[in-house]
């Protein structure tokens, strides 16, 4: 896979990134400028690990995604 793109990071869509990031798989977390702000400063915990994902906004992301995970 080249251009993985997760849209949304519910419980689910976190899980699965959580796996893609132990798998050392390059993708992007698409979200809105508040969230990735957010998301920046708290990033993501599963099983008591941190996660600090890609994270991009519509402006930034300038790849055609290969796979979009929403």
């Amino acid at each position: 896979m080249k251009n993985v793109l997760f849209v949304g990071l519910g419980a689910i869509g976190t899980a699965l990134a959580s796996q893609f990031s132990n798998a050392k798989h390059d993708f992007s977390v698409l979200c809105d400028t508040p969230r990735k702000e957010k998301y920046q400063k708290n990033g993501f915990i599963v099983n008591d690990k941190r996660y600090d994902f890609h994270y991009v906004t519509n402006k930034e992301y300038k790849n055609k995604a290969d796979l979009i995970i929403m």
